[in-house]
């Protein structure tokens, strides 16, 4: 990565929400923040992180409904 960009910033926002009637969930949004090293590097696409981002959310998600339940067994 640092090969081809000169800054790289990734956010993670959490949003509590309404799912439905009685029940609550979250909403997930992540940001990214790039300044590539030369404007004519090719493949240096963010877009190419973005099943490492799916996947550090459900591991997120999994850990989360862990302790959840943890919670409720207290």
């Amino acid at each position: 990565m640092s090969e081809s960009y000169k800054s790289f910033k990734g956010t993670l926002e959490v949003f509590d929400c309404e799912l439905d009637i009685n029940e609550y969930g979250s909403l997930v949004r992540w940001t990214f923040e790039y300044e590539k090293l030369k404007e004519d590097i090719t493949g240096a696409c963010p877009d190419l992180y973005l099943d490492l981002v799916a996947e550090v959310t459900k591991d997120i998600d999994y850990h989360l409904e862990l302790e959840l339940e943890k919670d409720e067994q207290r």
